[in-house]
């Protein structure tokens, strides 16, 4: 027993053995810092069950300022005691880099705990941070200048020539039936960017593949490839003396508005269109020897027909005697009859690039049977039909514009249709009623869209010419004059132009009355003619270029509603107003005009501000929009004739030379 008993006494008598917890502490940060910015670093404290600690990052304060820090007290001394066991523990510290040169952060004197047992925990290893501060200009000639490729290929396919980093052109031909290649370019330093490679798809014809390689320092170099994707069977069509070929692949067409994709058979061959069924139109794409792509129209008529998007008149219509018959048919058609074809007279080269225009002609009687059986094609220019209006969707559609204006289609009572502001349908039973004008043309076929996406805010353009003088300016295009913005309302010799907007006197608009005995526009005392022909004239800079021209004073009855009347009687003046029938004279609201009111020679036809014409007392109050006529000659010297960058007149230039 004595012996057994010693063995267990010596057994526990052993010293128990214990091992001390470990763990890490290491700083992390960036390599490198610009004098001037800021520099973050972060101390990391790691263990198996972390209870106390402090600890203390030493740096180089001639270097580095310190500006915050989640450290206790915002400091760089860490001191903490963990109510359970952690793992880790972060501590991050911003300073600020005072000069350039190499500077050490490190973490000096420190005692962690283990939670348990509170003994010392051993940190295995510790570190420090070295950090490079440079200054703006030293980083930046740091920075690899390297912006060459590597290796440059077309999967599946041989570049012409070899790629070599200093030959920046290269070729390939693919088949027809290639709609992408795959690039694929390696740089020559890891730390430049490549852009435009990877896939890319390529049309028939030629193609330029541009592969951009950007070095870490900024610096590009460009790498073209020229693809040809060889077409077995092109299909040629001239335009202006230019061959263009037919796109085949529908994929690098984008449908218009209101067009809806088809085919047509050329050749044999089919290719992808766009058609409009309300217009009976048919689109087709052409392709340049550039690669640029256009559509154009292709249709059994080959022609295009299209309306204007706003209205670009108002006045008495005259339709109940028929379309034909019409004022508004008078205004649009020029004919030998004096003042006709206002709208016509405005455009360029009608003869060249209109044809006639199919026109409803049926006599509506119920909106619920709307048909087109009389299908004329006798006039060149004409109104929307409710047929047109209707198929097109009517209110839904894209000629509901907001506006109010005619429709060439009468009831069997010799009434006129028109679009109210909501896109509704309306019968006018009343002659004096005054509507919008937007006029509809015919295109021929092979007339070339020169630019312009077809959009509202980029329409497509048919005629391109040189603006050298004024007298060269399209219609509806605008000009500073004398310090103000004017639209051109019509163009010849002299050309017409309107103020864009109403007169102002300093920040509001200017009001005056008619005035004088009657409505019949002159320069009488007191008259809106007196204060236009002499304190407005005198206000005008070169007023010299302004040309006393004839204006229509004479008046309209109810027996005469003809637009022409007004030239019944005529005077001249340096500055007018506008009368119904100029163009873009629903521009501006609450405006007076020269046109006497049908109703007593103490009225004027005025338009209110919600766009309709009245007739109203001559002393009644209303904002003034002038027109006058300048010289042609005027030369053009900048500007593209829109409203933000209106023609600058060569006279503007000399007299702010004068100013200077």
């Amino acid at each position: 027993m004595k012996k057994i008993l010693s063995i267990i006494i010596a057994v526990l008598l052993l010293p128990i053995m214990v091992n001390a917890s470990s763990g890490t502490i290491s700083v992390s940060g960036a390599n490198t810092g610009v004098v001037g910015n800021k520099i973050t670093v972060t101390v990391n404290l790691k263990g198996t069950a972390l209870g106390s600690w402090e600890m203390d990052l030493n740096y180089d304060k001639s270097y580095l300022q310190l500006i915050s820090s989640t450290a206790e007290g915002g400091g760089t001394y860490m001191v903490n005691a963990s109510t359970s066991a952690i793992k880790s523990k972060s501590y991050t510290f911003t300073f600020k880099a005072l000069k350039s040169g190499s500077t050490k952060l490190s973490v000096g004197s420190y005692s962690v705990y283990d939670f348990n047992d509170q003994s010392l925990v051993s940190i295995s290893s510790s570190s420090s941070k070295t950090i490079k501060i440079m200054t703006q200009a030293e980083l930046e000639a740091s920075y690899s200048k390297d912006n060459n490729l590597k290796s440059l290929t077309v999967e599946g396919f041989d570049l012409t020539p070899t790629f070599d980093k200093d030959v920046l052109n290269y070729s390939v031909i693919v088949p027809e039936d290639t709609i992408k290649i795959n690039v694929k370019a390696v740089a020559s330093d890891s730390r430049s960017s490549i852009k435009g490679d990877g896939e890319i798809e390529v049309n028939t014809g030629a193609n330029t593949v541009s592969v951009v390689v950007t070095a870490e320092n900024g610096s590009e170099k460009t790498y073209t490839i020229s693809v040809e994707v060889k077409d077995n069977n092109p299909i040629y069509v001239k335009v202006n003396n230019k061959d263009l070929s037919l796109v085949k692949a529908s994929r690098l067409l984008s449908k218009p508005d209101a067009f809806e994709e088809t085919t047509v058979t050329i050749n044999d061959v089919e290719i992808p269109a766009f058609y409009n069924e309300i217009c009976d139109i048919t689109l087709v794409g052409l392709k340049s020897d550039d690669g640029k792509i256009n559509l154009f129209i292709y249709d059994k008529d080959n022609n295009i027909k299209a309306i204007s998007d706003s209205n670009l008149t108002l006045m008495y219509s005259g339709l109940e005697k028929g379309f034909d018959k019409s004022y508004v048919y008078k205004w649009l058609n020029k004919s030998d009859e004096k003042y006709s074809g206002v709208f016509e007279n405005n455009m360029d080269s009608t003869d060249k690039y209109l044809t006639n225009t199919y026109l409803c002609d049926d006599v509506v009687s119920d909106l619920k049977n709307i048909n087109c059986e009389k299908n004329n094609n006798a006039l060149k220019i004409t109104l929307l039909s409710l047929y047109d209006y209707a198929s097109a969707g009517g209110k839904e559609s894209y000629l509901n514009n907001g506006e109010s204006y005619y429709l060439s289609t009468i009831d069997d009572k010799n009434n006129n249709y028109f679009i109210n502001t909501t896109g509704d349908v309306g019968l006018n039973k009343i002659s004096t009623k005054i509507y919008g004008v937007r006029p509809v043309i015919t295109i021929k076929n092979d007339t070339a869209l020169m630019h312009g996406d077809g959009s509202k805010t980029s329409p497509y353009a048919v005629i391109e010419k040189s603006i050298s003088k004024l007298s060269d300016v399209y219609v509806s295009k605008y000009i500073n004059y004398s310090g103000n913005t004017y639209r051109v309302i019509s163009t010849g010799e002299n050309v017409k132009i309107a103020l864009s907007d109403n007169i102002k006197d300093g920040d509001k608009y200017l009001e005056k009355t008619f005035g004088g005995k009657n409505n019949t526009y002159s320069t009488s005392k007191n008259t809106i003619g007196e204060y236009l022909n002499n304190t407005y004239y005198k206000s005008i800079k070169n007023n010299d270029l302004i040309v006393k021209s004839s204006y229509g004073i004479g008046s309209n009855t109810l027996d005469n509603l003809d637009y022409t009347a007004v030239y019944s009687k005529t005077d001249t003046f340096n500055i007018g107003m506008l009368t119904l029938g100029d163009m873009f004279i629903s521009d501006t609201k609450n405006v007076l005009t020269m046109n006497r009111g049908i109703e007593s020679n103490m009225i004027i036809n005025v338009i209110n501000k919600d766009g309709n014409v009245f007739g109203d007392l001559i002393a009644s109050k209303y904002e003034v929009r002038p027109t006058m006529y300048l010289k042609g000659d005027i030369d053009i010297v900048s500007g593209d004739g829109s409203i933000s960058s209106p023609y600058e007149l060569g006279v503007n230039n000399e007299e702010k030379a004068k100013e200077e």
